[in-house]
């Protein structure tokens, strides 16, 4: 009795469910328009959810974004990945990040856009901007916001390269770079580096060695990079542990970094890093960005996202 009680109701939610099919979805044109990599970046504490938010190709080394900070600093259990969705300035743009952990680690490399340098200011952190939400954007290899400064700034990365484009924002305003090798994410930090400066070819090569919470472990790493800049280099300061000297072309020491005034409104740089050697650093950049082509740039990453979704 109960066998024929179970095969009747079968029967009837076969019948129930054998009716027309739903019509199928119609298919996503472009899958970038349904990514937000600001998904994750929210949430206080365990809620935090440590989305990297910025530049990044597919299973690319560089990470390329802002490290933010706001009512709580940039205390680290809210900044693993350098950015929290409530924070309102921008500490600096960095070339390494995490995505999605519970330590924090990297926020290295750092370049931050400025109407000011002071030589006795040499922390990055020192040229902190405050900037609107409403003017983020956020894609798949690409990343803008525009600072309350006026400077915009436009990111861009491949797998082992990152691409810069900042603009001034005023024709009377002056446009500087502070480029600084001591800077890292809270609870981490940046052991000694070396950097130099052809002002003439606008080429900056520079090595630092850094430890966080993961990477402190094996006892650090190195970072290479080779770094181009498109326009001409109006002046240059480099500092090794103290107050930026003028003209100087390198620097050794814990803390050091390189400031520089762009001639002209507009900058451009094409980043090529290597965790093994400076040769790595210029091979990786001359193989991914061989030439300033920052939209091409933003189009080759997202082309690669779009295969991959």
């Amino acid at each position: 009795m109960g066998r024929t009680l179970l095969g009747i109701a079968l029967t009837g939610l076969l019948l129930a469910c054998g009716g027309d099919s739903p019509e199928p979805l119609a298919p996503v044109e472009d899958p970038l328009d349904w990514v937000d990599p600001r998904i994750g970046s929210g949430g206080f504490g365990f809620a935090y959810g440590s989305s990297f938010v910025g530049a990044s190709a597919p299973h690319g080394l560089v990470k390329l974004g802002p490290d933010t900070s706001g009512e709580f600093s940039d205390i680290n259990f809210l900044h693993y990945s350098g950015y929290w969705a409530d924070d309102d300035t921008i500490l600096s743009f960095t070339h390494m990040h995490l995505h999605g952990t519970g330590l924090s680690d990297y926020g290295i490399l750092a370049v931050m856009p400025t109407h000011e340098f002071d030589p006795q200011k040499t922390r990055v952190t020192s040229y902190a901007a405050t900037f609107d939400k409403q003017t983020e954007v956020a894609t798949p290899g690409f990343y803008g916001v525009t600072l309350d400064s006026g400077i915009e700034v436009e990111l861009a990365a491949s797998t082992r390269a990152g691409a810069h484009r900042y603009q001034s924002g005023s024709a009377d305003q002056p446009l500087f770079l502070v480029i600084d090798l001591g800077k890292a994410l809270q609870g981490n930090d940046v052991d000694d580096g070396e950097v130099s400066i052809d002002a003439e070819t606008g080429i900056i090569r520079g090595r630092l060695r850094s430890h966080g919470a993961m990477t402190g472990n094996y006892g650090g790493h190195d970072l290479f990079f080779e770094l181009h800049v498109r326009q001409p280099i109006a002046n240059h300061w480099t500092w090794a542990d103290g107050p930026a000297e003028a003209g100087l072309g390198s620097a050794l020491g814990s803390k050091v970094g390189v400031a520089i005034e762009i001639d002209g409104q507009v900058a451009e740089l094409r980043v090529g890093l290597s965790l093994v050697s400076a040769e790595g650093a210029a091979a990786n950049l001359e193989a991914e960005m061989p030439a300033f082509d920052f939209d091409a740039a933003v189009t080759r990453t997202a082309e690669a996202w779009r295969e991959l979704l």
